[in-house]
Formats: structure tokens, C-alpha cells, sequence
């Protein structure tokens, strides 16, 4: 009588399935914008590699910046490199709190103000373990972790 009441379907959104889809066909290689980008920036080094998880892409008027966490095979880095990570794991490994105070205060942005209770020690505590974190990656201070402290 009035014609059909059948509800048309609106068009699928793209995903960034679709984007990857898109590149792989076009000979690139796959993954989302952020992991092309980044790849794009290291496209002499086919041994490293991206976590999709943990890369981020912003534009804004300056350009484009992408932050990724790069694996770089072992055999890729020099031996100043190696010596110089060796020593600041060791430095974290000795205590545990120093890496979880570095990864909340860099990858998420907190303040140690939000960070000691979320660890469930005190302010002062939460800074001298950030102050020790810092020194066991600076290379001009890997040798002498306890005196960086201890100058606060």
C-alpha cells in the first residue's frame, strides 16, 4: 500500500582495517598510520621493529611526530650501546619500584604527587626512586647511581 518500510543500512564506517588492507595492496606494508609513519622514518633498517600498541601519530602545524617503542635486535647495537643498557638494567633490576615510578611518570605523564599513592610510599620516597631512575639511564652517571641520590 505505502511501498516498502525496509530501513536502509548506513554505509559502514572505514577502519583502520581498511587502511591496512589498502596499503598492503599497494605494495606497503601494513599496519595502522602511526607504524607506517614510523616505519617510513626507519626505512633503511628492516630488522626493527614496531609495537602498534605503543606508537602514537600527531599532526599539528609544525609537521608530524611519531613516538614508537622500536626492538632492535641485539646484533644491531653497538657496544657502547650494550654496555650502557646492561648497566641501567642491572640498575633496575636491583629494585623494582624504579622501573614501575620511570614507566607511570613517561608513558602516562603522572606527577609524583599521583604516583606515590598509587605505589603506596611517600612523596619523598617516589622522588629520590624517580631521581635513581633518571640517573641509571643518563650514561654519564650509570657508574654512580647511589651518588646521584644521595647529592639531592
Amino acid at each position: 500500500m505505502f511501498g516498502s518500510f525496509r530501513r536502509r543500512r548506513a554505509p559502514r564506517a572505514r577502519t583502520t582495517c581498511d587502511a591496512a588492507r589498502e596499503t598492503a595492496a599497494k605494495g606497503a606494508r601494513p599496519g595502522p598510520p602511526a607504524v607506517a609513519a614510523a616505519r617510513e622514518y626507519f626505512w633503511d633498517r628492516d630488522a626493527i621493529s614496531f609495537d602498534p600498541l605503543e606508537t602514537v601519530f600527531v599532526r599539528d602545524g609544525a609537521g608530524v611526530r611519531v613516538r614508537a617503542w622500536v626492538h632492535i635486535p641485539p646484533d644491531r647495537l653497538s657496544p657502547a650501546d650494550r654496555v650502557s643498557i646492561d648497566l641501567s638494567a642491572r640498575a633496575f633490576a636491583d629494585e623494582p619500584l624504579l622501573a614501575r615510578i620511570f614507566f607511570l611518570s613517561t608513558s602516562y605523564g603522572l606527577s609524583i604527587r599521583d604516583i606515590a599513592p598509587l605505589l603506596d610510599i611517600g612523596p619523598g620516597a617516589a622522588r629520590r626512586l624517580l631521581v635513581r631512575a633518571i640517573a641509571c639511564l643518563d650514561a654519564a652517571r650509570l657508574g654512580d647511581v647511589g651518588d646521584a641520590e644521595r647529592q639531592e
